[in-house]
C-alpha cells in the first residue's frame, strides 16, 4: 500500500490547464524581445574567455569548426526543447514540461538541475567579470587590493566581494520587473552585438594568413574535444523557454527566437574564434582575456579598452537573464507546492519578488564563496547536459503515449537507449574501449533499431502534441542529441569529479523533495484519488448511488436552486478515447458550475458515482458537469 501510494505521488500529473491558470495575464513580449533575451543569455564569457582558451589549448585555428559543430549540437536539443515548448506555452521550463508530461518526481529533477544552468553558471560569469575587470583597471595603472577579489580559504573555496556585489546589483535590477527588464536587454544586446562587429572589423585588418598555419594542430580528436567545451558556451538559448508565459504568441514566436539565438551567436563566436587566430597565434593567447591582449599584442591598445568594457557590459548582462530566468522556475515550482509558497509571491508589476531575492543571495553566495570555473564547473556541465538528454528522451516518451498498444515497449526501448548512453558515458571513465563495443553496441544500437521500426510502423498514430512547431525525423533527431550529449559528458576535463559532486547535489535536491515538496503538493489536495472504500454512499443524501458501469452512461444531479438547469437528470455517454487517459479525478473551478473530469483509473474501477457523489456534498449549490478532457 505505502509503496502504490508512493508510485502515485511521484508519478502524479499537473493538468495543463493548471499550468495555463498559473501563466502570468501580463504579456508584452515579441519575438525580437525573446531573440534578444536568448542571445544575451548565451553569448557571455564565452565569446570573450572560452574561445581563446579552446583555441590554444585543444583546437588552435580549426575552433571555428570546433563552434559550428557546437552550434549544431545546440540546435538538436533545441528542436526537442520547441515541440514541447510549442504544445504547452507556459513558464517553468524543463521543469514544467516534465510535470505536465512525465509526472512530478522527474519534473522536480529536472528543475533541480536547471538551478545549475542559471544559478551556479550566473555565479561562474561573475568570476570572469572580476577578472576582465582587475585587468582593466590594471591596464589604466590602478591595481585592485586581491581582498576585494581573491581571498583563497580552503581548496575551491575562497572569498571574491566583487562578484558578490555585482550580483547584487543586477538582482536590483532584476526586481524591477521583467517589462524593464525587456527593454534593457533590448538595448544591452544591440550594444553588445554592435561591439562584436566592431571587433570582426577592426580585427580583420591585423590578421595575418600565417598564423592559421597549420589549422588543424590537434587533429580531428581537437576539433571534438573543442566542440565539447564550446557547447557548454550556447547553454542559456532554452532560457528563452522560462518565458512562454509572458510571450504574446509562445506558439509562434518562442521557435522563432530559438533559431535566430543559435544562428546569431555560431556565427559571432565562429567571427570571433577566426579573428582572435589570426590576430596572434593561437600558442599565445592569454587564458583569462584573450581579445584584450589580442589587440594590444597589435598595437591596438585603444580598442583593448572598447573591448573590455564591452566584455564587462556583455558579461553583466548574462547574469541578468540568468538571474530573470531562475526566479521563473523557482516560481513555477513554489506555485506547485514543491517549495515554499513565499517564492511565488509577485509584486504590482508581476515581478516575482520572492523567488527573485531568493535567487539573487543564492547567486551572491555562490560567486562569493566557490570559484565555480576552477572547482564546480563539471558538475555544472554535467547536471546541465543530463537535463538536455532527459528533455530529448521525454520528447519520445511523450510521442509514444499517443498510441497505447505500443507505449509499454516503446518506454522500454526508449529508457533503455537513455540508460545506456549514460552507462557509457560513466564506463568511459574507466574502460573507455568495452564503453565503445559493449554497451554502445548492446544498449544503444539495439533500442534504436526498434525505436526506429515503431515510429516508421506508426508515424500516423505517434503524432506530435503541437500543431505550431513537430520536431522532424523522430527517434533519430532525439537519439542523436541525447548521444551527442553523452559524449560531451565523456570530453570534460574532469568527468570523474564532475560526476561525483553531481550526485551530491542530487541527494541534496532529494532530501528537499521527500523533506517537503511531496508533502505540499498542490495536487494533494486538487485531486481526489478515489478508492471503492473511501465513500460510504450512505451517509451522504445524493441521487448518484452505487457502482456505474464503465460503459454505461452517467448521470448527475442538478441544483434546485439554479434556475437555468434542468430539473431532469442529464446523460453523458464515455467517449471510448476516455480510456486512454491517464488523469487524476480533479476538481476545475470553471465559475458555475464547477467541472469534475476523471481518470482512466476511475473508469476502470466503477467509481463515476462515488466521484461524483462526493463532489455533489462538497459543492452542493452548485450544478455538477462530468466532462472528460482529451
Amino acid at each position: 500500500m505505502f509503496w502504490s501510494k508512493l508510485w502515485d505521488a511521484l508519478t502524479r500529473r499537473k493538468p495543463l490547464e493548471k499550468g495555463l491558470a498559473q501563466v502570468s495575464s501580463v504579456k508584452h513580449l515579441t519575438w525580437y524581445d525573446l531573440s534578444a533575451y536568448g542571445i544575451a543569455t548565451t553569448v557571455g564569457g564565452g565569446i570573450y574567455v572560452t574561445v581563446g582558451r579552446v583555441a590554444r589549448d585543444l583546437t588552435g585555428p580549426s575552433v571555428v569548426l570546433s563552434i559550428g559543430l557546437a552550434g549544431l549540437l545546440s540546435l538538436l536539443t533545441g528542436i526537442c526543447y520547441l515541440e514541447f515548448a510549442s504544445a504547452l506555452p507556459i513558464a517553468g521550463s524543463g521543469y514544467a514540461y516534465f510535470y505536465v508530461m512525465l509526472g512530478e518526481f522527474l519534473g522536480w529533477f529536472v528543475g533541480w538541475n536547471l538551478t545549475l544552468e542559471y544559478s551556479f553558471a550566473a555565479a561562474a560569469i561573475a568570476g570572469g567579470w572580476t577578472r576582465y575587470f582587475v585587468t582593466l583597471m590594471a591596464q589604466l595603472g590602478w591595481r585592485m587590493p586581491r581582498a576585494l577579489f581573491d581571498v583563497p580559504l580552503a581548496g575551491m573555496l575562497r572569498i571574491n566581494m566583487l562578484a558578490a556585489i555585482l550580483c547584487l546589483l543586477v538582482g536590483a535590477l532584476v526586481s524591477r520587473g521583467l517589462k524593464f527588464g525587456a527593454l534593457l536587454t533590448n538595448i544591452v544586446t544591440l550594444i553588445n552585438v554592435s561591439i562584436i562587429i566592431f571587433i570582426l572589423v577592426v580585427g580583420g585588418f591585423f590578421m595575418t594568413a600565417q598564423n592559421w598555419r597549420p589549422f588543424m594542430p590537434y587533429g580531428l580528436g581537437g576539433v571534438f574535444s573543442g566542440s565539447g567545451e564550446m557547447f557548454f558556451s550556447f547553454i542559456g538559448y532554452d532560457g528563452i523557454s522560462s518565458l512562454a508565459g509572458e510571450a504574446l504568441n509562445p506558439a509562434r514566436d518562442l521557435p522563432i527566437a530559438v533559431f535566430i539565438t543559435i544562428t546569431t551567436v555560431t556565427l559571432l563566436y565562429m567571427g570571433v574564434g577566426l579573428v582572435l587566430t589570426g590576430m596572434q597565434p593561437y600558442l599565445t593567447l592569454d587564458e583569462d582575456s584573450p581579445l584584450i591582449t589580442a589587440f594590444v599584442s597589435v598595437g591596438a591598445t585603444w580598442a583593448s579598452y572598447v573591448v573590455a568594457v564591452c566584455a564587462l557590459f556583455t558579461m553583466a548582462t548574462t547574469i541578468f537573464t540568468c538571474l530573470v530566468g531562475q526566479p521563473k522556475i523557482f516560481q513555477a515550482i513554489a506555485k506547485d507546492g514543491l517549495l515554499p509558497p513565499l517564492l511565488a509571491k509577485e509584486d504590482r508589476r508581476s515581478t516575482p519578488i520572492g523567488s527573485v531575492v531568493f535567487t539573487t543571495l543564492l547567486t551572491a553566495a555562490i560567486a562569493m564563496l566557490l570559484d565555480v570555473n576552477s572547482g564546480l564547473i563539471d558538475m555544472v556541465n554535467f547536471g546541465i547536459l543530463l537535463a538536455m538528454s532527459m528533455l530529448c528522451t521525454g520528447l519520445l516518451l511523450v510521442r509514444l503515449e499517443q498510441h497505447e498498444p505500443i507505449t509499454l515497449l516503446g518506454n522500454c526501448l526508449t529508457y533503455t537507449y537513455f540508460l545506456g548512453c549514460i552507462a557509457s558515458t560513466l564506463t568511459y571513465m574507466y574502460a573507455p574501449l568495452v564503453a565503445a563495443l559493449v554497451t554502445v553496441g548492446l544498449t544503444m544500437v539495439v533500442p534504436f533499431l526498434g525505436l526506429s521500426y515503431l515510429f516508421i510502423r506508426y508515424r500516423v498514430e505517434l503524432k506530435s502534441l503541437s500543431p505550431a512547431f513537430q520536431c522532424p525525423l523522430l527517434p533519430v533527431l532525439p537519439c542523436i542529441a541525447v548521444a551527442a550529449n553523452s559524449y560531451l559528458m565523456m570530453q570534460m576535463s574532469n568527468m570523474a569529479m564532475g560526476f561525483l559532486q553531481f550526485s551530491i547535489w542530487t541527494v541534496v535536491g532529494l532530501i528537499v523533495y521527500f523533506a517537503y515538496g511531496i508533502h505540499h503538493s498542490h495536487l494533494i489536495h486538487d485531486h481526489l484519488i478515489l478508492s471503492k472504500n473511501e465513500v460510504d454512499d450512505k451517509e451522504v443524501d445524493s441521487p448518484v448511488k452505487g457502482p456505474v458501469s464503465p460503459k454505461s452512461p452517467i448521470r448527475t444531479p442538478t441544483s434546485p436552486k439554479d434556475k437555468n438547469s434542468s430539473e431532469s437528470m442529464t446523460a453523458l455517454n464515455i467517449p471510448d478515447w476516455a480510456y486512454k487517459m491517464d488523469i487524476l479525478i480533479r476538481v476545475t473551478p470553471m465559475g458555475n458550475p464547477y467541472r469534475l473530469t476523471v481518470s482512466k483509473y476511475v473508469l476502470q474501477h466503477g467509481l463515476i458515482s462515488q466521484a461524483a457523489t462526493k463532489l455533489v456534498k462538497l459543492r452542493r449549490n452548485y450544478p455538477l458537469t462530468i466532462s472528460f478532457a482529451h
